[in-house]
């Protein structure tokens, strides 16, 4: 409920800061950094909530990118705003120093402000005023937490959003700074026990799915790693692709081993404490409990959502972290499940390796 009083309250600060406007340029803009970002729907409860509370013909407008990685669409979607004339604008900055151009060219006489995420210290004169989270503050309380748990230093890699992404800036400068005892550490080597890996951090560029695999694969070259430090919560965006990763990194650090014949040992033997509740394993890989496993109809008409073209990709990968399977043929699968007389069976994709990639030609394989 404070959450939602806080949101409320963002939107009667942008009426403030609006002050007389003309009837028809009384819209308040919220523009996010993307409509795939759960922690942002906070934000759209909260701009709805006070839709029914504005006075004087105001009106809350909610909107960003389809995804929090399309930096150039926020751009485009403020400058839009600013050529189509609105009252006041709040602003999550994906790329602060991009949306701090476009505000720079187009010289708005309209109050901006900042909320999540701000501009650059140098570009502050361009937005009336901040309101978020002290990030750099987070990030020293997310040290704190991890000095508690590993007094001794150890090795860690830092999960990050986007390279220009100020608030995660500030929170990986208070983390470093914190478990180094000084400020100013770009990054960790060895400053009072502390040591960040090869490879990272991790910038996933806000892409939950994205975040989930590289931590999975840093895991699995690092199984003497110590800690993980999340200065976002990306990967948890992806409840199911995140718990894999739990599942993963519990049984390498139990099992002290990557050979694959242990670690399925092990996986069959032990249940595991993920975000989507316990997991468990029988003898034949199978879940020990049954589980829904979505899948994707083409042509299928459903619940539209406001403001998203094709929700289905951007919900279900991006906000839930499915993976979709597209044209599956069971011509062959049916006649063999038939015959066995059952119907559950190990199901085996290998989706190919690619950098960057969104999706990938696959051979599903049934094993019964």
């Amino acid at each position: 409920m404070r959450k939602m009083m806080n949101l409320t309250a963002l939107v009667c600060t942008l009426t403030l800061l609006a002050g007389a406007a003309r009837a028809e340029e009384k819209t308040l803009a919220i523009v996010v950094k993307g409509l795939d970002n759960p922690f942002f729907d906070l934000i759209r409860q909260g701009c709805e909530k006070a839709q029914a509370e504005l006075k004087d013909g105001y009106k809350c407008y909610y909107t960003g990118p389809a995804s929090t990685s399309d930096e150039a669409g926020e751009v485009q979607i403020i400058d839009d705003l600013l050529t189509k004339g609105v009252a006041a604008m709040a602003i999550s900055p994906s790329n602060s120093p991009a949306i701090a151009n476009v505000l720079r060219q187009r010289k708005p006489t309209i109050p901006i402000m900042t909320i999540d995420a701000d501009l650059l210290p140098q570009d502050h004169s361009l937005r009336r005023t901040y309101l978020g989270t002290d990030n750099y503050l987070l990030g020293v309380k997310l040290a704190e937490h991890l000095k508690a748990q590993k007094p001794n230093g150890g090795t860690l890699c830092l999960v990050v959003g986007n390279v220009a992404a100020d608030n995660i800036n500030q929170r990986a400068a208070g983390t470093r700074d914190t478990l180094a005892g000084k400020k100013g550490v770009e990054r960790l080597n060895g400053e009072n026990g502390w040591k960040e890996i090869s490879g990272c951090p991790l910038f996933t560029n806000d892409d939950a799915a994205k975040g989930n695999q590289m931590m999975a694969d840093v895991l699995t070259a690092n199984k003497e790693l110590d800690a993980f430090v999340l200065e976002g919560g990306w990967p948890q965006f992806a409840p199911q692709a995140y718990a894999q990763f739990q599942v993963l990194a519990q049984a390498i650090t139990a099992a002290k081993t990557l050979n694959d014949d242990k670690l399925a040992d092990y996986l069959r033997g032990h249940t595991f404490k993920t975000v989507i509740g316990d997991v468990a394993f029988g003898k034949d890989g199978e879940w020990a409990k049954p589980r829904m496993v979505f899948t994707q109809f083409l042509n299928v008409t459903g619940n539209a959502a406001e403001q998203v073209d094709f929700p289905v990709h951007v919900l279900a990968i991006n906000a839930l972290g499915v993976q979709l399977l597209d044209y599956l043929q069971f011509g062959e699968l049916v006649p063999v499940c038939e015959e066995a007389g059952r119907w559950s069976f190990l199901c085996v994709v290998a989706p190919l390796r690619l950098h960057a990639g969104t999706g990938s030609p696959v051979n599903p394989i049934a094993i019964l």
